[in-house]
């Protein structure tokens, strides 16, 4: 009958931590699958690669010690100790070490570093100040000759570098990119972008401050707005990519997470099984019976509440006493998840995912015996990896010095 109701105290809910339907642009396939990657599953890859540098300590804490790791010791040095003192000022101006940083975190969670540059002129109190003179050894001041010399009105060079987000980034054209040799860049244009852009054009009309702004947007931007386009051109002349691993045949670089997300994947799933175990390590189920309908024994509604409020009144995880008859019977019956609960069933998927990122067996803390060779081998991993990652930035450094030296006359 609508009488025999169980009593709640307390609840346990079993949780999950999967997010792929919360969104249109999570609902994919697995982008990890076997065979040849298309383009939607490759950008998937990026998706999964930045929510696992998001979410995963274990992620974080690896990328961000490659990047603050490989970033270090980066100066400008020059034959010419007035044109390193400029470039050394420029340096600290640009905010190098930072955006070093940045580049390198970039390029080794999602293998693509796309930087738009800002260029931008350099008064020429400013250019003095940036070659004012330095103190050597001996604490001598170096004489400075024919300074005019070095002294441009038209200094423009870089004056600062933004990193786009990969995920934002439309390369046109696709596979045809790679064979033209000439990629295209675009940013895509999401519907938060397009309602901000067009809320702050019908303000404009009304404040001085959004009419200053709105002249900051480019009008082909405008235009991929008024014609509903899914993203806009950007400038490519001050725009640039660096890759990490590419083959010539790839759009974009290699995340170094992306071995791992199948075993990041399993991680979250123990941390679930964990949770829900956790939830109902402590419940129990308790079948209370009044009356018997094979003795003809029914009990009425008043016998029914009354059970009802002694075990709801009763506190919880306390003995409760009962005096009744023989019409009233008692069964409990309890979970056993609480042996799932423990750190056993981690170790395989933790040892898998450091073996991914390169971590050596030894620095894991892990109680497992390893091998001097299979820890060397880790060990020298991660330093190529580093050194690779600072060839690539190099590479996009002596790039940025190369403007600065020719807006010069270096």
């Amino acid at each position: 009958s609508d009488d025999n109701q169980p009593v709640f105290r307390t609840q346990a809910y079993s949780t999950s931590t999967d997010t792929s339907n919360i969104t249109q642009r999570t609902r994919s396939r697995d982008g990890t699958s076997s065979g040849r990657l298309s383009n939607y599953a490759i950008e998937r890859i990026i998706f999964d690669c930045m929510d696992a540098y998001e979410d995963e300590a274990i992620v974080r804490n690896f990328i961000d010690l490659m990047s603050d790791f490989g970033s270090q010791g980066v100066r400008v040095v020059c034959a010419d100790k007035r044109q390193e003192k400029f470039g050394q000022q420029w340096f600290e101006y640009i905010g190098g070490p930072e955006r070093c940083e940045r580049f390198l975190n970039l390029l080794y969670r999602t293998g693509t570093t796309v930087v738009k540059e800002t260029e931008g002129k350099v008064p020429i109190k400013i250019q003095k100040k940036w070659k004012s003179t330095v103190a050597d050894i001996n604490g001598d001041t170096r004489e400075v000759v024919k300074m005019e010399e070095y002294e441009s009105p038209k200094a423009v060079m870089p004056l600062k570098w933004t990193f786009h987000d990969p995920r934002q980034i439309v390369m046109v054209g696709g596979l045809l990119a790679t064979f033209v040799g000439k990629p295209i860049f675009a940013l895509r244009i999401n519907e938060q972008l397009r309602t901000e852009l067009m809320q702050i054009n019908r303000l404009s009309p009304d404040k001085i401050e959004y009419q200053e702004y709105i002249k900051l947007i480019p009008k082909y931007v405008w235009d991929s707005l008024n014609s509903n386009a899914l993203f806009f051109p950007l400038d490519q002349s001050k725009v640039s990519a660096y890759y990490y691993k590419k083959d010539d045949w790839d759009l974009w670089g290699k995340p170094l997470i992306r071995p791992i997300l199948r075993d990041i994947r399993q991680l979250n799933k123990l941390k679930d099984c964990d949770s829900a175990a956790l939830d109902g390590a402590m419940s129990a189920v308790r079948l209370w019976k009044l009356g018997s309908i094979k003795d003809g024994l029914v009990p009425n509604k008043a016998a029914l509440d009354k059970v009802r409020n002694m075990i709801a009144n009763s506190m919880a995880g306390g003995i409760t006493d009962v005096v009744w008859g023989d019409d009233l019977d008692f069964q409990e019956s309890a979970t056993n998840l609480h042996l799932w609960l423990g750190s056993e069933k981690y170790q395989a998927t933790l040892a898998s995912i450091y073996a991914g990122l390169g971590v050596p067996p030894g620095l894991t803390g892990s109680s497992g015996s390893s091998s001097f060779t299979n820890n060397n081998v880790s060990l020298k991993t991660l330093v190529e990896r580093l050194k690779y990652g600072r060839t690539i930035l190099l590479q996009f450094l002596n790039a940025q010095l190369a403007k600065v030296q020719k807006a010069m006359g270096f």
